[in-house]
């Protein structure tokens, strides 16, 4: 079984809209995620009851939570978190994990790509080099931390949410046949 239509079109529709802003503006905006995650809510209330709506909301925590630490530590911008929590939002908990996991698995991999691409593995590899030396001798994370230089490309805007579809998608296609049984098949 794979993700009922309805599902699998407002994951799309979400991905499409807020990727699209990412990679023309660097944006993404508060209308789209917090509408989609108001809609998911919507969305599973209708099609599962209170059980449902408890699922949309565990799936909202769960991609809010396990985003936010990038945030707050400066990895990652606000939308991203919560363009997160809205796909989690529609997929719920157990779904969201599996995006979760595969979305830094593919962010990793395409900033990989784009440090090769511009040259800069290297200088990226040397800081971090250092970043790992000087947590052995300091053994203090923020005192061995060594932010990118200003002409560094790793401390450009990266747009995540190109990751955030792409791990999605391969979490729907790979397990959507684990999500409960009200967003399987056909609309009732």
């Amino acid at each position: 079984m794979s993700l009922n239509p309805i599902f699998l079109f407002s994951l799309i529709a979400l991905l499409v809209v807020t990727t699209h802003g990412d990679l023309c503006c660097h944006r993404i905006r508060n209308i789209w995620t917090l509408g989609g995650a108001s809609f998911a809510l919507l969305l599973h209330l209708t099609s599962g009851g209170i059980d449902g709506l408890m699922i949309s909301l565990f799936g909202l925590v769960t991609g809010l939570g396990l985003f936010l630490p990038f945030y707050l530590f400066g990895g990652m911008a606000a939308g991203d978190v919560k363009l997160m929590a809205a796909v989690g939002a529609l997929l719920g908990p157990e779904l969201a994990l599996s995006a979760i996991a595969f979305t830094l698995i593919v962010g990793g991999i395409m900033g990989m790509g784009y440090l090769f691409i511009r040259g800069e593995l290297g200088r990226w590899l040397n800081r971090w080099n250092s970043v790992l030396a000087n947590f052995w001798i300091t053994r203090s994370i923020s005192a061995g931390y060594l932010p990118p230089e200003a002409d560094e490309v790793a401390g450009q805007r990266f747009p995540y949410a190109l990751a955030i579809a792409t791990g999605s998608l391969i979490a729907v296609v790979l397990l959507g046949g684990h999500a409960p049984n009200y967003m399987q098949g056909t609309w009732p």
